[in-house]
């Protein structure tokens, strides 16, 4: 990655972190969602976005299928947290990867059983 898309990469989670931290109480919880939960989210890396929704349409699901709903905060959550980064990024580089490859994910139990509807 370029030094400018790091910039880039950096300038757009310190925005969405200080976003998060700008919320008030009546707004989150309107949002239901607990404040460390959105830091967590906001700080994640685009490209761990990125491999979360390719690991989502390897299991068979669309992509947006993660944009909304409790169940996509929670993969995303997994996500967030996992500790596989490293694996699933070298998985997905693969051009022959298979979901059953991709075993070690926190989220394969919860892809599957949402492409199976």
């Amino acid at each position: 990655m370029a030094i400018m898309e790091h910039v880039r990469e950096w300038q757009r989670r310190r925005a969405a972190l200080a976003e998060v931290a700008g919320l008030d109480q009546h707004t989150l919880a309107e949002m239901g969602v607990p404040r460390g939960d959105l830091t967590r989210l906001a700080a994640m890396p685009a490209a761990q976005v990125d491999r979360m929704r390719r690991m989502a349409e390897l299991h068979g699901l669309p992509a947006d299928a993660l944009d909304l709903g409790t169940e996509a905060r929670d993969i995303a959550l997994n996500c967030a947290s996992c500790g596989a980064t490293r694996e699933c990024r070298h998985m997905l580089a693969r051009p022959d990867v298979t979901a059953e490859d991709c075993d070690f994910c926190p989220n394969t139990d919860t892809f599957d059983r949402l492409a199976k509807g």
